[in-house]
């Protein structure tokens, strides 16, 4: 009997403004461009089922968290025709607030879980506020009545949900974190949730500053595209995972010559003539593209971080006007600038103390 194939709902439900350097554990204070959160819940549906992976989190817990719901997850699951209170099966990838929130909905699903995952938040890493500051007393209650009630079905690593739905521990961003992999008409797709946030985070190999174990995470990325077979294929919780999901292919009235760049055809990261380039989408292509460029012209490998510092530095030391590298770097103040590029060296010290020497 053939494997039945599933369509992906990517449903975003909330936002959050952001600048680069808050999603990187590594973050840097001159990564000042925005990049932004965006919030997501899904919907796996086919084979006569349907699967609703995490529940995200409500208008209270909205305020509470400073986040703006832009479509409430209920309102977005009725937009593809599924109402909450018949949905049977819901995958929590992981227990931070904005993953298993929403307490009102579901009344009649069952919840699949990682033991790891129960086993982190009810244990003793809970008493400390640096970890337990991501989670909601309420939402990991209410998860311990709903075993108490028979509603919960617990994963330890990999197990089968249905044929072609698996889900597959990962850890990392939390101890018990899970992906689902759902077999697809264009092959495997994987649900990452937060095992990767961004692009960006799997191509250049850094993480998210909340994580439990940043091994597990940065081992995690080979994972999610072994079970992929192509990183086209993985998508991160954020970004807009709902046109990857949708149609891999190229957009409507878009020629392959149009594109300046992405990482495959109808890929994550595409970029367009005639739009700006996104700081998520150039990072992602830096690490793509100029690794092997380096290597065969014997150049030790450098990230975007230290290539655009250097960039500015030297602007600086040949007389560049402060304002323009502000410009060119996108900072929101001059200070910024100053603070991170303006060090100077001995040579420049000495260079400055002669034009003494010359007035003299």
């Amino acid at each position: 009997m053939a494997t039945p194939t599933y369509q992906i709902f990517a449903i975003k439900y909330a936002h959050v403004g952001r600048k680069a350097w808050g999603n990187f554990v590594d973050g840097d204070p001159h990564e000042d461009w925005d990049m932004p959160l965006d919030y997501y819940v899904w919907a796996i549906v086919g084979g006569g089922r349907t699967f609703v992976v995490d529940t995200g989190f409500d208008a209270p817990m909205a305020k509470k968290r400073d986040r703006k719901i832009v479509h409430p997850v209920e309102a977005g699951l009725e937009a593809v025709g599924i109402r909450h209170a018949d949905v049977k099966d819901v995958v929590i990838t992981h227990m931070h607030y904005d993953h298993c929130g929403n307490g009102a909905l579901f009344p009649n699903a069952r919840f699949h879980v990682q033991d790891t995952e129960m086993e982190y938040v009810t244990g003793r890493c809970m008493c400390h506020h640096q970890i337990n500051h991501a989670f909601e007393a309420d939402d990991v209650s209410r998860m311990v009545h709903h075993v108490f009630g028979g509603r919960v079905q617990f994963h330890d690593g990999t197990d089968e949900l249905a044929p072609g739905i698996t889900v597959h521990k990962i850890g990392g961003h939390t101890k018990g974190l899970q992906c689902v992999r759902v077999a697809t008409e264009r092959g495997p797709v994987v649900l990452a949730s937060d095992a990767t946030h961004f692009y960006a985070h799997i191509d250049s190999r850094r993480v998210f500053r909340v994580l439990y174990n940043q091994g597990d995470m940065l081992e995690g990325y080979d994972t999610l595209e072994r079970l992929a077979g192509a990183k086209d294929r993985v998508i991160p919780l954020t970004q807009k995972a709902s046109i990857v999901v949708a149609d891999m292919d190229l957009m409507d009235g878009l020629k392959p010559e149009d594109h300046i760049w992405s990482t495959k055809p109808g890929g994550g990261n595409v970029v367009y003539r005639d739009r700006p380039i996104s700081n998520t989408a150039m990072q992602s292509w830096w690490a793509h593209e100029t690794k092997g460029v380096l290597a065969r012209a014997g150049v030790p490998y450098r990230n975007m971080h230290v290539t655009r510092h250097t960039f500015a530095t030297r602007l600086i030391r040949l007389g560049a006007r402060i304002e323009n590298v502000k410009q060119l770097m996108g900072h929101t103040s001059i200070q910024t600038t100053v603070d991170i590029y303006g060090h100077l060296g001995v040579e420049d010290a000495r260079a400055d103390l002669r034009l003494l020497e010359v007035e003299v």
